[in-house]
Formats: structure tokens, C-alpha cells, sequence
């Protein structure tokens, strides 16, 4: 009876431990963004939010979680008329020094180049503490046929581990129509 016990244990704990680490897969994911121009695939746990960022048209956030989003954009020929030789890099630069006012002790271990679908992208990790707490984001731009957009995702530092797929689910998700 030992031996029997012993082999039905240890097939269903790893199973039980599979299963909880891929539950993010598992997920139910719906597309929002702003029709016709773009859109992103978030899980169906966000609730829409109006208080995360004033231009923000996409607002989300799930307090269960500890876990934000927010996607804005601003039109490329506005901000290459104020600076001709903008770029991509500089947009992340300009998108990540607004977020490190209000961060103590910042990182930004990570940043560099990516693509999003078939669009030229750059994103960034930036970690410190903001209103006492440690925080961990991941910022995207970026850039489209007429806009340069930034998909914001943040969370505790404690639950970065965990929520790192689904920030970076949702940032490749992303897609100009």
C-alpha cells in the first residue's frame, strides 16, 4: 500500500507544481486598445482605471495583484518638430527620466533594442522605491507608422518574478492596425 501511495504522490505533486507555474499561460487574455489604430492583449483579471495617467487612453490595473498598465502615444512629427533628430532611444530616454522623478534609488539594469511584431522597439527595466515601496517596471516604445507609443507595466519588486510573463506577454502583444 506504501509503494502505491508513493507513486500516485509523485505524479500528482509535480503536476499540482507544473500547473502552478505556467498558470499564467492558462490564463483567460482579451485584446483592447483603441480601435483602428491599436491594440494589446491584457489578462481579463485587469479592471479599467482613469487615475493611473491623464493621456493615457489605456488604463488598467489589478489591485489584487499589485499590478499596472498603462499605454500612451504621442505623434512622431510633433515631437521631431520640436527636435528633428528624435529617435526611438530617445523617446525611451525621455519616457524613463519622467518616470525617475518620482523613484528613489533607481536601476535601469536593463535597456536596449527590441521588436514588437514587425515594429522597432526599445524597452527597459527600471527598479527603486517609490512611496516606500520597492517597485519594478518594464517600460516599451515603440515605433509606429505616425506615433511613438509607451506600454508602462509595474508591480511590486516582490512580485516581479511572477509577473514578468505577463508584462512581457503584454508588451509583445502589442500591434498597429
Amino acid at each position: 500500500m506504501m509503494r502505491t501511495t508513493r507513486y500516485l504522490f509523485f505524479p500528482l505533486l509535480l503536476s499540482m507544481l507544473l500547473t502552478g507555474c505556467s498558470s499564467w499561460e492558462n490564463q483567460s487574455w482579451e485584446r483592447q486598445g483603441e480601435e483602428g489604430k491599436w491594440s494589446v492583449e491584457i489578462p481579463a483579471f485587469f479592471v479599467s482605471a482613469t487615475d493611473l495617467n491623464a493621456s493615457a487612453p489605456l488604463q488598467e490595473r489589478s489591485p489584487d495583484r499589485d499590478f499596472f498598465l498603462i499605454i500612451r502615444h504621442d505623434p512622431l512629427s510633433r515631437l521631431q518638430k520640436e527636435q528633428p533628430q528624435f529617435t526611438l532611444e530617445d523617446f525611451l530616454d525621455l519616457s524613463i527620466e519622467r518616470l525617475l522623478v518620482d523613484i528613489i534609488n533607481p536601476k535601469v539594469p536593463e535597456a536596449g533594442p527590441h521588436t514588437i511584431g514587425s515594429l522597432q522597439a526599445h524597452q527597459a527595466i527600471i527598479t527603486g522605491q517609490f512611496n516606500g515601496q520597492a517597485v519594478f517596471y518594464k517600460i516599451a516604445v515603440v515605433k509606429g507608422k505616425k506615433d511613438l507609443y509607451q506600454i508602462l507595466a509595474w508591480t511590486s519588486a516582490e512580485k516581479a518574478e511572477k509577473l514578468g510573463p505577463y508584462m512581457d506577454r503584454i508588451i509583445d502583444s502589442f500591434k498597429e492596425e
